[in-house]
């Protein structure tokens, strides 16, 4: 079997339980913290399904300038259900921090790029971000 189709099955096996929180055959709780997942294959699967949201359910290309747009003002979640679980699943622990941080940095997931059109928030924000306690 092909070490990309395993990799990649393993990574999306959290994504239907995001469709069942949806639509409310699964709850919130049965969801790992994704900043308390220990092994590798679970912790990208939590991952994955954030990744997965931003880009295929929230529709965002660039998860990178939608979440700065997202940020600056001030994380609403009013407008869609979707944003709500989302801010629900992964603001413990500022797990969406942590991704945030990484979508900016990157232009290209795959590689790592760095990405020096990204849109960055302020200053202020990384320098919290940097100084924060690690709650890890």
């Amino acid at each position: 079997m092909n070490s990309t189709y395993i990799i990649r099955n393993t990574w999306c096996k959290q994504i239907p339980m995001l469709h069942q929180i949806l639509t409310n055959s699964c709850s919130e709780a049965d969801s790992s913290n994704p900043c308390r997942v220990s092994e590798l294959a679970n912790a990208c699967a939590v991952w994955e399904a954030l990744h997965y949201t931003m880009k295929s359910l929230l529709g965002w290309q660039n998860p990178g300038k939608r979440l700065s747009w997202w940020y600056q003002q001030g994380q609403p979640t009013a407008v869609s259900d979707l944003l709500k679980m989302t801010s629900r699943l992964w603001r413990q622990n500022n797990a969406i921090d942590y991704y945030a941080a990484w979508s900016w940095s990157t232009s290209d997931p795959e590689g790592g790029k760095l990405d020096t059109r990204a849109e960055f928030p302020n200053n202020a924000w990384w320098t919290n971000f940097r100084n924060r306690p690690n709650t890890v």
